[in-house]
């Protein structure tokens, strides 16, 4: 199993959980801390998945996850199905994890986009702390939330550890991803369209 499919499961989530948090109790302090948690935590998985090798500082960050995880319950409620997995992979000091794994076009082309949208939110949630612009995050967590499905593998009996959503293509996901954009936003993200 590459690592980046791991990276991707832990952003489904998060992209998900935030899409469908968005208009609930975004105005609340604690929802904002945790929200700029995740997108540190976003950050740096993009950053771990621009190098497709597993080395030392994937197993570093992913041990910090699970530590995260222990800690904050929102967390590990958001997070669980990767964290257990994690868990379990790491009980087996990550041997079933692939080496040697180098990203292609597309890969990094997903990445980049990923990268730049969640950029994007983290600048529009810290232009103004008192008046967060919800529709904006919840249009981005939109645009978002298909992408790291890209990364996943179809559920077989050699990818048992796969989750159960499917996987998209590259076409689809950028589909998918534009489909849920605004004109705006379509405009300024253009150079990824296909």
């Amino acid at each position: 199993m590459k690592k980046n499919i791991l990276y991707a499961e832990i952003l489904y989530l998060g992209f998900v959980y935030e899409k469908n948090r968005a208009y609930v109790n975004f105005y609340k302090l604690g929802c904002r801390r945790f929200f700029l948690l995740e997108n540190f935590m976003w950050k740096n998985i993009l950053n771990r998945m621009k190098n497709g090798s597993f080395v030392n500082e994937d197993e570093i960050f992913l041990s910090l996850f699970l530590e995260e995880c222990r800690k904050n319950k929102e967390m590990k409620k958001c997070y669980n199905i990767a964290y257990e997995k994690i868990y379990r992979f790491k009980s087996e000091k990550f041997f079933r994890l692939e080496q040697e794994v180098t990203n292609g076009d597309n890969d990094n082309l997903i990445i980049s986009l990923m990268s730049e949208l969640v950029d994007e939110m983290l600048l529009i949630f810290n232009s103004n702390r008192f008046f967060i612009h919800e529709n904006k995050i919840h249009e981005l967590t939109r645009v978002l939330h298909n992408l790291p499905r890209y990364f996943l593998e179809e559920r077989t009996e050699k990818f048992q550890d796969s989750m159960e959503y499917a996987s998209l293509s590259f076409e689809n996901a950028i589909k998918y991803s534009f489909f849920n954009m605004s004109d705006e936003l379509k405009n300024k993200y253009c150079k990824y369209n296909i």
